[in-house]
């Protein structure tokens, strides 16, 4: 029995285990606020071991009911917040320019609108059913992306397409069947190729006006409007990462920890939030070289998951962790990390087959 259920632990469960583990080992021994990074490690280690275990001991029915509803509950978000652009001080509430529907901000909102934008079009290609519906709906998602000014949410979701496209497409051409493309999706993907092509001159001045969003910032490109919206997060990291390279600061913890917001319920930390825009060096400031290392051969592994699991699932998958570029939370297990994770295991995860017993 043991032995079985050992069985049922997927590969990539070990190596997500072996991981927490590793971040938890850290903050034991390396950490310059022991407690914080603990609980913070234990928490999300705990979290996404249980959400692939979860999706991992589904059968397909289950598995697919539950993505359905997950899109569903999506595209409901978006959709209720239509209505509150009758109240702008709603629909607007952090800044004028920028709209939040019912969230609490235009940034979760755009990535919330791109999570949803990623997941129909990576479906579009694999369904029997009308394809205009699906089209209407991705319009929309892009649209919102575009009016919430999120600049993490559309550059990933369009790297996201343009990256697994080429993937898939080269895939494709070597006769390595990971997926059952047939000639008419491969022409409708080498056309799509052609227009973005053709079209490079007008999508480069559409997303430098993207990108340059805001009169404060003064860019003249996407990597200088990067630089210039990033810079106050991505400095103390590289400053951390030259003074301590190799042990880190300790997960979870901020660049300058010492003045951390930190919450505590009867002597326990219970609450503190850090801010930190470029995940991989943030990965590399807080758990140093080697803890980068491993956090690379786990994001190989996902990716390595997702293109097994097909077209749609990868493109959901670099969504979200493009994401993580311009929004580190994929190591939060709380607020809209938890979205990060449970769109990430679902997209690196298989259900089980259901037996037929007649």
């Amino acid at each position: 029995m043991l032995r079985a259920n050992f069985k049922k632990f997927h590969k990539l469960t070990f190596v997500t285990c072996g991981l927490g583990i590793f971040l938890i080992l850290h903050a034991v021994f390396f950490s310059q606020v022991t407690t914080i990074s603990f609980l913070k490690a234990l928490n999300w280690t705990l979290v996404i071991v249980i959400l692939f275990l979860a999706w991992n001991g589904m059968d397909s029915l289950e598995y697919e009911d539950t993505k359905k509803w997950i899109k569903s509950f999506l595209l409901i978000i978006l959709l209720l917040s239509i209505p509150t652009l009758l109240v702008p001080k709603i629909a607007f509430s952090v800044n004028q320019r920028f709209f939040s529907g019912i969230l609490n901000h235009p940034q979760a909102f755009g990535m919330t609108a791109a999570a949803a934008g990623a997941i129909y079009i990576g479906q579009i290609f694999f369904q029997n059913k009308s394809k205009l519906l699906p089209v209407v709906i991705i319009i929309f998602c892009i649209s919102l992306i575009l009016v919430s000014g999120s600049r993490t949410a559309g550059m990933a979701l369009f790297s996201a397409v343009i990256i697994s496209s080429l993937l898939f497409s080269m895939l494709i051409i070597r006769n390595i069947k990971l997926i059952n493309f047939n000639k008419v999706k491969l022409i409708i993907i080498l056309i799509s190729f052609l227009l973005i092509i053709i079209s490079i001159p007008s999508i480069l001045d559409l997303t430098n006006i993207f990108m340059t969003k805001t009169e404060k910032i003064a860019a003249d490109s996407i990597i200088s409007a990067f630089k210039t919206s990033r810079a106050v997060l991505y400095g103390p990291i590289i400053n951390n990462i030259i003074e301590n390279p190799i042990k880190g600061i300790g997960f979870g913890l901020a660049s300058d920890w010492l003045f951390m917001d930190i919450k505590y319920f009867i002597g326990i930390p219970v609450s503190a939030p850090v801010e930190k825009g470029v995940l991989p060096l943030a990965v590399l400031e807080e758990v140093g070289v080697f803890g980068l290392v491993f956090f690379i051969v786990w994001i190989l592994l996902l990716v390595r998951c997702s293109i097994a699991n097909g077209f749609s699932d990868t493109i959901v998958l670099l969504t979200i962790l493009l994401f993580n570029l311009g929004e580190a939370g994929l190591f939060s297990a709380n607020g809209y990390g938890m979205l990060y994770l449970v769109l990430l295991t679902s997209a690196t995860t298989k259900p089980k087959l259901i037996k037929n017993t007649n």
